[in-house]
């Protein structure tokens, strides 16, 4: 009988062991995991970075020395891209509202009023046309 206790006592230690040996390798695991999901992160700032960059630098010129003097609740969306003015908002304005001016193909362009947390209104102006309403998006 007494065997008999031995060797479930060392069949529970081989099972403590393997459990061990378990714990230990998903630990691993999850640190490789992680390391992993910081290089991958790392490695998509870079290219987002690099293709803002690329970005700006395609910019018309003309877009560029307007955002200097633009206020910043105003400013371009370039290629997807939003631009904001450099110089501060005027007193009293509403620091939550801002405008964003979209050229498109055609001399299309798309106006778009933000009034953070509240609607969005997106106009379109062609030329020789009045500026119309698109879309009107209440949050």
């Amino acid at each position: 009988m007494m065997n008999k206790k031995v060797l479930y006592m060392d069949w529970k230690k081989m099972g403590m062991t393997s459990t061990l040996k378990k714990k230990e390798a998903q630990q691993k695991m999850k640190e490789w995991r992680e390391q992993d999901r910081k290089v991958a992160n790392e490695h998509v700032m870079n290219r987002q970075f690099q293709f803002v960059c690329k970005v700006t630098e395609d910019m018309p010129e003309y877009m560029k020395t307007n955002l200097k003097n633009m206020p910043n609740n105003k400013g371009y969306i370039w290629k997807g891209i939003q631009y904001f003015g450099h110089l501060s908002a005027p007193v009293g304005s509403n620091p939550d509202q801002w405008t964003l001016f979209e050229k498109r193909p055609g001399g299309e362009m798309l106006i778009h009023h933000i009034h953070y947390g509240q609607s969005k209104k997106i106009f379109r102006k062609r030329p020789q046309h009045p500026q119309e309403l698109i879309q009107h998006i209440v949050y």
